[in-house]
């Protein structure tokens, strides 16, 4: 983003800069498209007036307390509400930037929404140019320009003069706007087309891809009014499951004694919620009123996002009883995997779900709750209940046994219907609709659509392309303020849990907060905590697009380790690219903490682990992918308080020692080293080589080997222990290299020496390199008797042939191979 901005003769000028207008554009900001931001460069402050802060469902303690008056031209002194910092995109994809924006919240009467000040204009590294009335600024994908609004500023500015803020500020001009780059990231809401089930009744409409071609559409159309009778309108329309397909049953520990629960009191407005969801609940016939209950819950107001109530019931006493249903529900990360690659998508969601399970009639006292109106027992299977979803997948997978994996994936009442073609749209759609036609279970029309590119399934926005992460989750920490208390640090923590697939380096990017949970006492957010907060939300701005791994394809796993988290990133190549599959990231904990980094990944995936899976090693080859090339470069320079010493950063007067030793015999040959870090850690390899080389041959593969892995761990300083008398005296000039095989290995060993500061080798007598012969004649003869905690290695070609790929195999194959 180093490129010239300029204004010059091929820019436009608008007929109205002879009136000099101010420069008023449009923004987005917590999912809203914001018009009338006045870009004030006067101002030293970025200003949203307290009205608008209030239509963004915002509340007042999300707000930073500020005591610092803002002075204008003229007038009084005013005094802020507060503080907000808000993730504000400026430009429209591709040449968009996305910055956080701290937000000066001030109650006055303005005919604008926002002022952006000083502050966003530097951020941005923008240039204002008032005669062409827009703004340009650095973007990724090139110089970007927004064009201001001179009729809106025009009429800002009349009404400020003539004393009309009050009735402009009336329309405060914000639009729902879904975040996310228009160009390149998946899109949320596909063009949608609505066309009525029945002909004769135009009130029951359901959605369609505007999208799809002509032929296609027609049939989808004609094929969703065949089975016209699948969809629910209302609760009449919902015949129910039949009792033969599936049941519930609570299956209540008789051992333990009925609980009624003391009735409790609400206040007048909730007791008219409860009254009206009651009333319902029986129009439905989804509850019924009970006499002499011997189980008794009190119902709960749980108020949703919408700001409207929803009742539940407190079955927990009655939960406690009951054994768990060990029934599995599916992997949420494989379904939403499975949905890469399809063309056409079907999304369905079943109308009133669980209550169109039918509970045992034995066992439908037991679900009885009380109100000011009476007490009722639930004729269906209810919300809160233990076990419900197991009933319901289980009947889910009953049903679909046969599409389940090919052309549908179900998630207890979330259901996907995937076509690899249009043209296999009908067919896979057909299937579908027939069993949920004969199992009479119904579909909620408002919230099925058909026949699109893209949507969102159990939480994540999928498409043929990739998986993205839902904007709204997204948006609630992007949103949020400084945390002022532990309860709002454990709010953020727990937020960015939801996105750990997405978040390259989780672990390391909320180590500050962790540390802040771990002493809640003490809670003190300091400037690392703040800069941490600020990188999560600008890396939040631009996550990456996950793909999804293919049948018997090669993955390939980097790994980042720093001293207190250890991370990895799984990536599949696409097209000659390399594109991430998952992040995982891990905080080390207690003693894993004294760690190296460079010994820290194997904490979650040991060698015998990885033997055991097949998985092979490389040395790291260029990087395909900028994603990837982030994440390395993270783990590079990350630097953590107090940190641990790793071999990079070993002082060169302490140097770490390696023993080293070869062996060789008619069952085979094998070498073993033995490094041991200036603080005692040892690290301990056993080399398997796959071809015949002598005593000496042996030992010189043991002593390259053992350079290449410390040069590899960054260290500079190193003093080698053999007890092979030719090794060492020719390689300290002593004695000469002969035999043409000799010279090359020694050849070698220089080129090796050369790379570290420091370099001594000592020749020890085998008493005390006992450890290392021990090791090196295993390794030459059987893996059977090694410790898990040696990491094995299969040498396929001698060093002297340049090969440097070195391949881990699983011991059982090596056993096999051996005969043994």
């Amino acid at each position: 983003m180093d490129e010239e901005i300029t204004f010059g003769s091929r820019d436009a000028v608008p007929l109205t800069s002879g009136n000099h207008e101010s420069i008023v554009i449009d923004i987005v900001t917590n999912n809203y498209r914001v018009k009338k931001v006045y870009v004030d460069q006067g101002s030293a402050v970025d200003i949203m007036f307290y009205r608008v802060f209030k239509e963004f469902g915002l509340k007042n303690d999300q707000l930073t307390p500020v005591r610092t008056p803002l002075v204008g031209f003229t007038g009084p002194p005013i005094n802020p509400e507060g503080m907000i910092t808000l993730m504000v995109t400026v430009g429209q994809a591709p040449k968009c930037r996305t910055i956080p924006v701290n937000f000066v919240v001030v109650k006055q009467q303005s005919s604008y929404n926002v002022f952006l000040g000083r502050p966003v204009l530097n951020a941005l590294q923008a240039i204002p140019s008032t005669l062409h009335l827009s703004v340009k600024f650095p973007t990724p994908g090139g110089i970007a320009e927004v064009h201001g609004d001179p009729e809106v500023a025009r009429a800002c500015y009349l009404a400020t003069l003539r004393g009309l803020e009050k009735v402009v500020a009336q329309t405060t001009c914000l639009e729902p706007y879904i975040p996310g780059d228009e160009a390149q990231q998946l899109s949320t809401q596909d063009e949608i087309e609505e066309f009525p089930l029945k002909e004769e009744r135009p009130d029951p409409v359901l959605r369609i891809g505007a999208l799809l071609p002509a032929k296609e559409k027609e049939g989808l159309k004609a094929l969703l009014r065949e089975y016209s009778q699948v969809f629910a309108w209302s609760v009449d329309d919902m015949p129910g499951i039949p009792t033969d397909l599936a049941v519930h049953h609570l299956d209540v520990d008789p051992h333990f004694k009925p609980v009624k629960q003391k009735k409790r009191s609400f206040a007048p407005e909730r007791n008219e919620v409860i009254k009206t969801e009651v009333g319902k609940l029986l129009e439905s016939k989804i509850i019924l009123e009970v006499y002499y209950p011997t189980w008794l819950a009190n119902p709960v107001l749980v108020k949703k996002e919408d700001q409207t109530w929803r009742m539940c019931v407190d079955f927990t006493d009655l939960n406690k009883v009951c054994p768990k249903d060990c029934f599995p529900l599916p992997r949420i990360d494989r379904l939403v995997d499975s949905t890469v690659g399809f063309d056409v998508l079907c999304f369905l969601d079943t109308f009133k779900g669980y209550h169109q399970i039918e509970m045992a009639e034995e066992d439908r006292n037991k679900t009885s709750f009380i109100t000011e109106e009476g007490t009722y027992c639930y004729r269906t299977m209810p919300f809160g209940l233990k076990n419900v979803g197991a009933t319901y997948q289980r009947l889910d997978n009953k049903l679909f046994q046969n599409q389940i994996g090919r052309n549908m994936e179900v998630y207890v009442d979330d259901m996907i219907v995937k076509s690899r073609t249009d043209q296999r749209l009908i067919p896979d759609l057909r299937e579908v609709l027939d069993i949920l036609q004969e199992s009479r279970m119904g579909l909620n029309l408002k919230k099925c659509t058909f026949g699109v590119r893209s949507g969102r399934f159990l939480g994540f926005l999928v498409s043929r392309e990739g998986i993205r992460a839902n904007p709204d989750k997204l948006h609630a920490i992007m949103d949020m303020a400084p945390p002022r208390n532990v309860k709002e640090v454990q709010r953020l923590t727990e937020r960015m849990a939801t996105l750990n697939r997405f978040l390259s380096r989780f672990a390391v990017r909320g180590l500050p907060f962790f540390r802040i949970l771990k002493a809640p006492k003490d809670f003190h957010w300091t400037e690392e905590c703040q800069k941490a907060f600020t990188d999560l939300k600008a890396y939040l701005a631009e996550l990456p697009t996950l793909t999804a791994p293919e049948l018997g394809e090669t993955l390939f796993l980097y790994l980042s380790a720093c001293n207190e988290a250890v991370s990895a990133v799984l990536v599949r190549e696409d097209g000659g690219a390399q594109r991430p599959v998952y992040y995982v990231s891990r905080a080390l904990q207690g003693p894993e903490t004294r760690y190296t980094p460079r010994r820290s990944w194997s904490l979650p995936c040991g060698p015998v682990e990885l033997a055991e899976h097949d998985i092979g090693y490389k040395p790291r080859t260029a990087i395909k992918a900028q994603a990837l090339a982030d994440f390395l470069a993270e783990g590079t320079n990350q630097t953590l308080a107090e940190p641990n010493l790793s071999p990079i950063d070993a002082p060169p007067e302490e140097p770490w020692v390696l023993f080293v030793d070869g062996a060789s015999s008619k069952e085979g040959s094998g070498a073993s080293l033995l490094l041991t870090s200036p603080t005692g850690e040892e690290l301990t390899y056993a080399l398997r080589f796959d071809f015949s080389v002598s005593n000496n041959e042996a030992e010189y593969e043991a002593l390259l080997t053992g350079l290449r892995i410390a040069h590899q761990m960054g260290i500079t300083a190193i003093q080698v222990r053999s007890d092979s008398q030719l090794v060492v005296l020719q390689v300290r000039w002593e004695y000469e290299a002969k035999d043409d095989v000799m010279k090359k290995y020694l050849a070698k060993v220089r080129e090796a020496v050369a790379l570290f500061g420091t370099f001594e080798i000592e020749r020890v007598p085998r008493s005390q390199n006992k450890r290392a012969d021990a090791l090196s004649k295993l390794a030459s003869s059987s893996f059977a008797h090694l410790s898990k905690e040696v990491l094995v290695e299969v040498v396929k070609q001698k060093s002297i042939n340049q090969v440097q790929e070195v391949v881990l195999v699983p011991l059982a194959k090596v056993r096999d191979s051996r005969g043994r």
